[in-house]
């Protein structure tokens, strides 16, 4: 098949979160399966010069959308075998961040998204590539089908509209749709109309060919009103078209193996390295060395979406009972103030570090014996899976893709590879996390969690398998 993928963010040309993941391995596992696949980005003035040698300019194309008038420049760079074709324009994308700057995004992220998503289809024409299926991805792009409803643009190739994470909507007021040359006559309940103002999400939800979310368990949450944030209803009225399908990740990258960035090498045959780099992440944030000191690490937002207000809540009592805790990420200022604090009154114990440093991400999923993922809704993550690549036991909330991957065992006993909890709650988090604990103390049992753990498969082939066949069943249902 001949797919088109767009999206906002692709790793490694430019990542913010977990979709720039999907982005920059889900077209290699779908070449590698021998599909004809392109990705379109935005070419970014942040994107390293590097990752753009040898790249060809392609032609350009002119973007009209209501208010905005732009050129735009096609250039190709590779993402392994498949091309990269990235949209440059100075004026939408020539400064700094991907959707603002400082935390904050930019005010005139529609129109710039606007150019992505109608410049995007027009390269597609010009470059002569004619998809069977366009894959767009959240609200950034979700302006892809609507265009082409709107300018008739590649109307025989199905559209998969993927949702990674339905809090994000692309909402604003209604006067947007002009300018961004959408017609008024899709200013209605079944269009891009929302109490009132402008849905660019619901767009992408109303006039895609199919919609799939990063987790089965996820698909079933968003067509309920707890977790729909507003567009349950549509999503149930699509609910024969809506499916899961959890992300993956590449496991060489995350492979304990190769020893890349962390002490020593390790494998679920050949385990004792795993030992090596607990010590040696220990010495590094200060904590007490020693093989029987359980460790928890988490890395991430230190945001209530992610858990991280029930973490600092449970924190103290779990290192009264003689644990340790490393924690990487940055965010919400009052929880990262609760977990200095505690760090400076148990540094033996305790480590925060504020920020973000992939090579020390890396140390604390090798070096730690458990994996802290207590997350208040959670479309699929990639944490849980890295961690147990990494012979790291995850503890999670048991809500989406972490419902979806971890077992608890407890529950299954003969398949467990993790702990699971159901209410968001500290005490329940204090269960699930005693209940670690007893099983960290019984070595044998543990260890044998741990090598099930490594052995499990995470990688991308099977999900974009997966894909392709909705890949197959849009593209049909776009030609019958």
């Amino acid at each position: 098949m001949r797919i088109a993928i767009v999206v906002p963010e692709c790793d490694p040309f430019a990542k913010v979160g977990g979709l720039a993941d999907v982005a920059g391995s889900l077209p290699r596992a779908l070449r590698s399966l021998g599909h004809e696949v392109a990705v379109f980005l935005p070419r970014y003035a942040a994107i390293p010069e590097r990752l753009l040698e040898g790249a060809e300019a392609r032609g350009e194309v002119r973007v009209q959308t209501g208010e905005v008038d732009r050129t735009v420049r096609i250039l190709e760079a590779r993402l392994g075998e498949v091309p990269a074709f990235l949209l440059e324009e100075p004026r939408s994308f020539g400064r700094p961040g991907v959707y603002g700057e400082n935390g904050i995004d930019y005010p005139d992220n529609p129109e710039r998204f606007a150019v992505l998503s109608l410049g995007a289809l027009l390269a597609m024409d010009a470059l002569g590539f004619a998809p069977e299926v366009l894959h767009v991805h959240d609200w950034q792009t979700a302006l892809v089908p609507v265009y082409r409803r709107v300018r008739g643009l590649h109307r025989k190739a199905g559209v998969l509209f993927t949702i990674h994470n339905l809090a994000y909507q692309g909402l604003h007021e209604k006067e947007i749709l002009p300018r961004l040359g959408i017609p008024w006559d899709l200013f209605a309940i079944e269009g891009l109309e929302f109490y009132g103002r402008a849905n660019l999400l619901k767009g992408g939800l109303v006039f895609s060919t199919l919609l799939n979310t990063v987790s089965p368990t996820y698909a079933r949450e968003i067509q309920e009103e707890e977790m729909g944030v507003g567009l349950d209803g549509v999503l149930r009225h699509r609910a024969r078209d809506l499916s899961g399908i959890l992300n993956g990740i590449d496991p060489e990258a995350w492979n304990p193996a190769s020893g890349r960035e962390v002490a020593a090498p390790f494998s679920a045959a050949e385990p004792s390295g795993k030992r090596k780099c607990k010590a040696a992440l220990q010495r590094e944030l200060g904590l007490e060395v020693g093989a029987d000191r359980p460790l928890f690490g988490a890395v991430g937002r230190l945001d209530p979406q992610k858990g991280f207000d029930l973490v600092s809540e449970v924190g103290p009592r779990l290192l009264d009972r003689g644990a340790q805790l490393a924690v990487l990420g940055t965010g919400h200022e009052a929880i990262a103030g609760r977990l200095r604090a505690l760090a400076s009154q148990r540094p033996d114990r305790c480590s925060v570090t504020l920020g973000f440093a992939a090579p020390l991400a890396r140390r604390i999923y090798a070096g730690a014996d458990f994996f802290l993922m207590p997350s208040r809704f959670e479309p699929c993550g990639l944490g849980q899976m890295i961690a147990m690549r990494y012979g790291t036991i995850p503890v999670v909330r048991a809500t989406g893709g972490l419902a979806d991957t971890v077992r608890d065992v407890g529950q299954d006993p003969e398949r467990g590879n993790g702990y699971a909890f159901g209410e968001f709650t500290a005490g329940a988090l204090q269960g699930a996390l005693d209940r670690a604990l007893e099983g960290f103390a019984a070595r044998s049992r543990f260890e044998r969690i741990v090598a099930r753990a490594m052995r499990e498969d995470f990688s991308w082939t099977r999900s974009a398998k997966a894909y392709v066949d909705l890949y197959a069943r849009a593209a049909r249902q776009e030609a019958g």
